[in-house]
């Protein structure tokens, strides 16, 4: 499954289904094929990708300081393009939209 995000006030966001999955969970949407993003909704939805990311970040740093190889993208990296489109929409008032 491939998540398309789509907002009148930006391009659309593409992710595979595991990414998006992810992104997902920590805004606190579940992974169903078709949703919304209601604009009330987008700063609960910022503070769970920051919180996200900030675990990650500090997992992937307990990893180096252990020694341990880093492979893949940090969840912050992916969840960038993500950030920016809410920040987006919300300036601009308007939900984001997938599946549909």
């Amino acid at each position: 499954m491939i998540y398309t995000f789509q907002s009148k006030a930006s391009g659309n966001v593409i992710y595979l289904e595991g990414p998006g999955r992810q992104v997902l969970a920590a805004m606190g949407k579940d992974s169903d094929a078709k949703g919304i993003l209601k604009v009330a909704q987008m700063p609960a939805a910022l503070a769970g990708l920051e919180a996200k990311a900030a675990q990650d970040d500090a997992d992937r740093a307990e990893q180096k300081a252990k020694g341990m190889s880093l492979d893949g993208v940090s969840f912050r990296m992916r969840a960038a393009p993500m950030v920016a489109m809410v920040k987006t929409a919300q300036k601009a008032d308007v939900d984001i939209v997938w599946g549909v």
